[in-house]
């Protein structure tokens, strides 16, 4: 029953996705002759796609921090199979194949990969928060209803991390709660060690010589995302609607807020979300948004997807079939 509720929500986020697709370029007017990139624009756009692969090997340098194992480990191929996955399977299913080939590729059990998997989350969360409060806290905070979404997301974040951290220093407080909680046996000591693997490695990633390391690699793959979205704005001539440096930052970090949703389902909301962003960026610096304004806007959008969907299918494909021994 469980795993039919799950598929139909995977489906009918498909649906409202290409339903939301449709409507965003329908507002943006597009037409197939205003996809054609020039020469220059085509090497933004080639430039942009070399950097999201870039990112992934950063993502990948990151998590060899987080193993809290004494021997070398292989994370790279195991991030570009679940990306692949990721854009082909709803309701993120990409992400628990990525667990499975890492275990066995690395030869870690699965508890302890999955383990490892919600520490990167936590702590990703965490960044997050901080970087939308410091957005606010330069720049001003326009209550709207994106910035009160990251508002309530950053909030949220910083709470939910501070039960977690009552319940990392509380182990029967937790035993107590699977006890409550789980009725089946077998899943709750199931989770329960995945707690235990949870807790010592994110005890690990407490200390400086870790946690500093790795925000640092997070704040450099930060950066890069935003060159990233840089150089498609300069591809779609967005840059020239919407100058300023802050505001690449500020999609940015809408995007990673978009990417929290299930793929494929989250398509057409990376499309109209970030249409959204840029039409609520514009109302902000009272620009005139013109008929050509926002068949840059939505030109945009659609390259933004194309930059990082291409490269995850192209080399995600030949990951897999190089990998599938490990996988299947």
């Amino acid at each position: 029953m469980k795993f039919k509720l799950s598929y139909l929500k995977g489906f009918v986020g498909i649906g409202l996705s290409v339903c939301l697709l449709i409507f965003m370029i329908e507002q943006s007017d597009l037409s197939f002759s205003m996809f054609k990139l020039n020469g220059e624009q085509s090497s933004y756009f080639v430039m942009a796609m070399c950097i999201f692969v870039f990112t992934i090997w950063l993502n990948a340098e990151r998590v060899k921090i987080i193993s809290p194992f004494d021997k070398p480990i292989s994370a790279m191929s195991s991030i570009l199979v679940g990306n692949f996955y990721n854009c082909m399977l709803p309701v993120k299913i990409g992400d628990g194949i990525r667990v499975l080939q890492f275990s066995r590729k690395n030869n870690i059990s699965f508890t302890a990969s999955f383990a490892m998997l919600v520490v990167e989350k936590v702590i990703d969360t965490q960044v997050f928060a901080w970087l939308i409060l410091i957005w606010f806290a330069t720049n001003g905070f326009v209550s709207n209803a994106i910035s009160n979404i990251l508002l309530m997301l950053a909030v949220g974040f910083l709470g939910g991390f501070a039960l977690l951290i009552f319940l990392i220093k509380s182990k029967n407080s937790v035993k107590w709660l699977f006890k409550t909680l789980v009725p089946v046996k077998y899943l709750r000591v199931q989770g329960y060690r995945i707690f235990l693997y949870f807790r010592a490695v994110f005890c690990r990633m407490g200390t400086p010589q870790y946690l500093f390391k790795y925000i640092g690699f997070g704040a450099v793959q930060f950066l890069f995302f935003s060159i990233q979205f840089l150089l498609i704005m300069n591809a779609t001539d967005v840059f020239s609607d919407v100058r300023t440096l802050p505001n690449c930052f500020y999609l940015c970090l809408c995007m990673i807020i978009i990417s929290f949703l299930p793929s494929p389902g989250n398509i057409g909301v990376v499309h109209y979300g970030l249409f959204l962003v840029l039409l609520q960026i514009a109302e902000i610096e009272q620009i005139n948004i013109t008929p050509d304004i926002k068949h840059h806007f939505g030109l945009f959008t659609f390259y933004v997807h194309l930059s990082y969907f291409l490269p995850n299918i192209v080399i995600g494909l030949f990951t897999v079939l190089k990998e599938r021994k490990t996988i299947f």
